[in-house]
């Protein structure tokens, strides 16, 4: 117990003091946060359209017979490239080759009768001014002439069509493209009556592909006045699913002249060059046509813009190395980065990674990017810095 009051407050109150100093040093200070920049830039980039569609052969003819008989042989192997012109398959033509020996008997018969009819009309001409024959004679052998000639017409016409039916029995590639696999085995007969239904194999050229997709209706006038403006010439990348590393350039050739009612879109077709054979017929494919160029735009890595309550928004660090929030208007993708149509400005410092951790005013410092830019690098990133940073422990 204190017995001089005025010692005792002195005491206390120093003890007070040195209290309140020792709670004030022992509060941490919350250390800059670790993030990844970079810089808003100003680019000229294509406004676009995407789609999904799929490659079609530009060319695709059913080789079917058009003679019946027996499948004798086939001569090129499935898979493989054929040229127009080249044999395929051979039909039994004996039965044909009769046909034409036969017509060609009978055209011979028939022009046989017409000389000799034309030389007994001769001889009756000479005879009718002295009346040696009646008129009724000379015009039948007259008539009996012009039923020759006719006679001879349908006879030459027997002889080429048994020509063109022996000819068909050697069936030959109708166009240069890739042949199918084998539908109809050699040694089976091919009947008449099947004929229009049966196909021996298909042939697809596939050095030229057709790439048909469909936009929405809501876009499709942007669309059709890029195309206009161009005069046909829109330009299409093309993309497989399967491989989006692989791309090409198609040109934009039709556009359907109604919309689909039942889903609101409207069929588009574009013409690939494919002679190096990247794209195959029935591929699924993206499609994005390019419409037109906007000058001076801003873009910012994609993965800087994140989705909050007030819509999109973006950290921009300042000279003091704290950070400003950014509530912005995106546009559209390209590549790896986005365009930016308010909120930003070009030459600003956008934080890339490491948003999770930050805070309108926080303190931050940049680190090399040494990283791939995807999302899952992304959150991965936030969720290590955030389990390295005590202040969030």
């Amino acid at each position: 117990m204190c017995r001089n009051f005025l010692g005792c407050a002195i005491l206390l109150s120093s003890v007070v003091l040195i209290s309140g100093c020792g709670k004030k040093n022992d509060q941490p200070q919350r250390p800059p946060t670790p993030i990844v920049s970079s810089k808003a830039i100003l680019q000229d980039v294509r406004e676009y359209v995407d789609s999904v569609g799929a490659c079609r052969a530009h060319e695709s003819v059913n080789v079917v017979p058009k003679v019946s008989g027996t499948l004798l042989a086939v001569h090129f192997k499935q898979g493989n490239r054929v040229r127009k012109g080249d044999l395929l398959y051979t039909i039994d033509s004996r039965t044909y080759e009769a046909a034409l020996n036969q017509a060609e008997a009978q055209l011979t018969q028939a022009e046989a009768q017409l000389k000799l009819d034309e030389a007994k009309l001769e001889r009756t001409k000479s005879f009718l001014p002295q009346n040696f024959i009646s008129q009724q004679e000379y015009d039948a052998c007259e008539s009996k002439v012009l039923q020759d000639r006719a006679a001879v017409d349908a006879a030459k016409a027997a002889v080429e069509r048994a020509k063109i039916n022996l000819e068909d029995c050697s069936i030959t590639a109708p166009i240069d493209g890739m042949a199918g696999k084998y539908l109809i085995d050699v040694g089976n007969m091919l009947s008449q009556a099947a004929l229009s239904t049966l196909t021996l194999v298909n042939i697809r050229n596939v050095d030229k592909l057709y790439v048909d997709f469909a936009v929405s209706e809501n876009v499709f006038l942007d669309l059709y006045n890029a195309f206009n403006d161009s005069n046909g010439g829109l330009d299409v990348e093309v993309r497989p699913i399967a491989n989006e590393e692989i791309s090409a350039m198609a040109k934009l050739e039709f556009i359907e002249n109604a919309v689909n009612k039942q889903s609101g879109s409207i069929n588009l077709r574009a013409v690939l060059d494919n002679k190096e054979h990247k794209f195959w017929p029935g591929e699924t494919v993206t499609a994005r046509v390019l419409l037109k160029t906007n000058k001076d735009s801003v873009l910012v890595p994609y993965e800087s813009v994140k989705l909050g309550q007030m819509g999109r928004y973006l950290f921009v660090v300042k000279e003091d190395k704290t950070v400003d929030l950014r509530i912005v208007s995106i546009g559209q993708r390209h590549d790896d980065f986005i365009v930016i149509k308010g909120g930003v400005s070009a030459g600003e410092i956008i934080v890339k990674t490491g948003q999770l951790m930050l805070a309108p005013g926080s303190k931050v410092v940049e680190l090399p990017d040494q990283r791939r830019n995807t999302f899952k690098a992304d959150l991965k990133f936030d969720q290590d810095m955030a389990e390295k940073n005590p202040t969030t422990r």
